[in-house]
């Protein structure tokens, strides 16, 4: 029988050996033809640069879910404390909005921004009590929305091309979310179950869309990145030689580059363990299919 699942590992590179705790919130920013992305528990903003293969590190001083450069200059990040704003090289941070300042316990993680500039991120419990999160809508003018309760573990966003629907993953519950999505009013309405998943496959972490609607999921103990239709079928797959996949974007002057962050802190019923000069890398692969770009936050 021939499989109707096309492997893309074929192109897979490690880029950067990061060796992050967890990598997360990868953004490729086409202005200065860099990648953005996070240590996730240690909150390091860094930069890769694949016309040299640089890599910066600058610390910021808490946890971070993810980073979006702003319009108007310099970037924000979702941290324990709330939405804050910095200068690229992390500097001047400021706490731009505060977020669930009331559950200590709480944290922002992955956020990601509609092309109107409004800001969607989700929260979580540290102690991963499994309902305590919600999701939530930044606008520009720095007004807070709740938009959806009950959520385990907040994590990928992603948009069909058209912006009518909006996809969101609950890691904890072992589901991606559909909403119908109006682009106008950055309204979500009518959350459905799009994907489960088992624990066989691992977590749905990160994800992002493709020029043909269809979503890229980074699998956290699941060692590959999946790409599924617009119907929810299985149709490509890029095999990582680690456990914990966490994230991935479209980049490059074309955005057929897939970055694929990965973390060495892995599930702990994953056995054995990642190789440890690998786990925490950046990978990189390339693709057919060309991705949609990233936006930036209008606030």
């Amino acid at each position: 029988m021939i499989s109707l699942v096309h492997d893309h590992s074929k192109t897979l590179e490690l880029v950067a050996a990061c060796d992050c705790e967890v990598g997360e919130g990868p953004f490729w920013n086409p202005q200065d033809h860099t990648l953005v992305f996070v240590e996730s528990f240690t909150g390091v903003l860094l930069h890769y640069r694949p016309a040299d293969r640089s890599l910066q590190r600058f610390k910021i001083g808490q946890a971070l879910g993810a980073v979006i450069p702003r319009v108007r200059g310099g970037v924000v990040g979702s941290s324990s404390d709330g939405l804050l704003a910095f200068d690229n090289d992390g500097s001047h941070v400021q706490l731009l909005v505060p977020v669930e300042k009331d559950v200590p316990d709480n944290r922002m993680n992955d956020a990601k921004c509609d092309s109107r500039g409004r800001l969607w991120v989700g929260t979580f419990s540290t102690r991963l009590e499994r309902d305590a999160g919600r999701l939530y809508r930044i606008d520009s003018d720095l007004t807070v929305t709740e938009i959806f309760a009950g959520v385990h573990i907040s994590n990928g966003f992603a948009w069909n091309p058209l912006e009518t629907l909006f996809y969101f993953n609950d890691t904890g519950k072992r589901l991606t979310y559909v909403f119908d999505y109006e682009i106008e009013t950055g309204t979500a309405s009518n959350p459905r179950v799009f994907l489960r998943f088992s624990r066989d496959e691992g977590m749905p972490d990160g994800m992002c869309a493709d020029a043909q609607g269809c979503l890229w999921i980074a699998l956290y103990g699941g060692s590959v990145v999946r790409r599924y239709s617009p119907k929810g079928e299985l149709i490509g797959v890029i095999h990582l030689p680690v456990k914990a996949v966490t994230s991935c974007c479209f980049g490059g002057s074309d955005f057929r580059d897939l970055y694929i962050t990965t973390a060495w802190h892995e599930p702990p019923w994953v056995k054995p363990p990642s190789p440890r000069e690998l786990a925490g890398s950046l990978f990189c692969c390339r693709l057919e299919t060309g991705g949609l770009p990233a936006h930036c936050f209008s606030g």
